[in-house]
């Protein structure tokens, strides 16, 4: 029996592709209404801030997958779990460095990377942020949690603010959160790509593909991004990039990059030159810029995942997947308060709903996502219009 520590809408879509490849899994929930728990074979209620949980839990566990990386680091060491346990995959230590984007940061650099240039903050007041401006100048600087932020949460961007920037690092403190400054970067456009690897170090990477963002939230992701005016030199630094990391670290399962497409001469401070591709953040699990691959791809990141981490498919079996000529994918947001219900599609319609099923919509929750592909670009337009107009 596999373990998935977490039940909502990733753990839900592991649960699912599971189901498919004969691969029986529990989750751990909140509450039976949880996403994962309808697809899961079975599922505890419980809490991995709760040790005493975490040791029903594991007991009797071939492996244990995590839904995300924001692992409770204390609960588990009061539970008596290693960091190097080999239960988990990928190993503990690599999630606590990882849920950490100042380690980040630290990685990057070790490996020679492309990232924006970062520093710790070690103020909370005017003189700390003044001195960023000094650094970075009219370029700008952005202020992140160094731990638990995604989705924008733990995100300040707007620099000449320097009165909401000091109630930002103000209410960090007050939650114990340390924050670091980047340099903001002038991209082009946001990227993402999705890698597997196994512990024998096979490793396997999907399409870079075109990540569009609203509010910090990913909206809309589209594909191969060699097919939208990315270069393939692109593509190859960033799987280089993909293999590196993982082999530094040892990760196994899927793990993905977000990247900025910089453009080719720029001022900005970094720890290596501009070359047009850097790292923005790193994700040790399956991601939101690789939904599309359970309907465009021969396999999807899920099924990589489970496949990977389990050291099911190794040497010849690990394959590149292949993908249709134009793919994309768009995260159905709520932008209201109440009752969940999932949207009706045009009819004859080509678009892919996956459906989240979770009981309560709200403004700003990931309810479902909409797959969809095509042989040309003038289908594929027509298809991400159509995605575009469903309403929740």
């Amino acid at each position: 029996m596999i373990g998935i520590l977490g039940s909502g809408q990733l753990a839900k879509m592991i649960s699912e592709a599971a189901q498919g490849m004969g691969i029986p899994v529990t989750v751990l929930a909140a509450s039976q209404s949880d996403p994962a728990v309808h697809s899961a074979a079975e599922s505890q209620i419980g809490s991995w801030e709760n040790p005493s949980d975490l040791t029903r839990f594991i007991a009797g566990k071939d492996r244990v997958l995590f839904e995300n990386e924001f692992v409770p680091e204390k609960a588990f060491r009061t539970a008596g779990i290693a960091s190097d346990d080999p239960l988990f995959e990928p190993r503990l230590s690599i999630l606590y460095r990882l849920q950490d984007k100042w380690q980040q940061k630290l990685i990057l650099n070790e490996l020679q990377i492309p990232t924006s240039d970062a520093q710790l903050i070690r103020g909370q007041d005017l003189q700390a942020l003044q001195d960023l401006d000094h650094r970075y100048g009219k370029g700008g600087w952005v202020l992140k949690w160094c731990r638990l932020g995604y989705d924008g949460k733990g995100t300040f961007l707007k620099s000449l603010d320097h009165s909401a920037a000091l109630k930002f690092l103000e209410a960090a403190d007050t939650r114990g959160v340390s924050i670091y400054a980047e340099a903001k970067v002038a991209f082009v456009r946001e990227l993402a790509m999705v890698y597997a690897r196994n512990h024998d170090g096979d490793f396997l990477h999907f399409p870079l593909v075109i990540s569009e963002q609203r509010d910090g939230i990913c909206f809309e992701v589209k594909g191969p991004a060699s097919a939208f005016g990315v270069s393939l030199d692109l593509e190859k630094r960033a799987a280089d990039y993909g293999r590196r990391l993982g082999d530094r670290l040892g990760l196994t399962g899927v793990y993905a990059i977000e990247f900025f497409e910089a453009p080719a001469v720029s001022d900005l401070k970094s720890t290596r030159d501009a070359r047009g591709l850097w790292v923005n953040e790193i994700a040790p699990r399956v991601h939101n810029s690789g939904h599309y691959s359970q309907d465009a791809c021969s396999f999807s990141q899920f099924q990589a995942h489970l496949a990977m981490a389990l050291s099911q498919w190794k040497g010849e079996r690990v394959l590149a997947p292949q993908a249709k000529p134009f793919f994309g994918m768009l995260n159905l947001i709520g932008e209201t308060s109440g009752k969940s219900q999932a949207p009706k599609l045009p009819k004859d319609s080509k678009l892919i709903l996956h459906w989240y099923q979770k009981t309560e919509i709200r403004p700003g929750r990931k309810m479902g996502h909409l797959n969809y592909f095509a042989d040309s670009i003038e289908e594929f337009e027509k298809l991400a219009k159509s995605a575009r107009d469903v309403k929740l």
